[in-house]
C-alpha cells in the first residue's frame, strides 16, 4: 500500500471516528432529556400517590372515629338493655319469694 492510501484509510478512519462521536454526544444529550422527563413524571406521580395516600388515611380516620361512636352507642344500649332486664328479673324474683311466703304450706 501507498502512503497516500494509508493516508486516505487514515482520514477515513478520523472521519468515522468524529462522526460516532457526535452520534454519541447527541445520544448523551437526548438520553439527558428523556431522563429529565422521566424524572418529571415520576415526581408527578409520586406527589399524587402521596397526596391521595393523605386522602385514604383522613377516611380512615373518620371511618375510625365514626365505628367508635357507634361501638359506643351500642355499648350504652347494651348496658341500658341489662340494667332493665336485671331490673326486670330482681322484680320477678322478689314477686315469686311473697307469693311462695303467701301460700299456705
Amino acid at each position: 500500500m501507498t502512503d497516500e492510501l494509508y493516508q486516505r484509510l487514515f482520514d477515513e478512519l478520523a472521519e468515522t471516528r468524529r462522526s460516532v462521536e457526535v452520534k454519541t454526544d447527541e445520544l448523551h444529550r437526548h438520553f439527558d432529556v428523556v431522563a429529565e422527563g422521566l424524572e418529571s413524571k415520576i415526581q408527578l406521580v409520586a406527589e399524587g400517590l402521596m397526596a391521595q395516600g393523605e386522602r385514604i388515611d383522613a377516611r380512615l380516620d373518620r371511618f375510625q372515629k365514626d365505628v367508635a361512636g357507634e361501638f359506643s352507642e351500642v355499648r350504652s344500649m347494651i348496658h341500658f338493655s341489662h340494667s332493665d332486664l336485671d331490673r326486670r328479673v330482681r322484680s320477678l324474683d322478689d314477686r315469686v319469694e311473697r307469693l311462695e311466703a303467701a301460700a299456705p304450706h
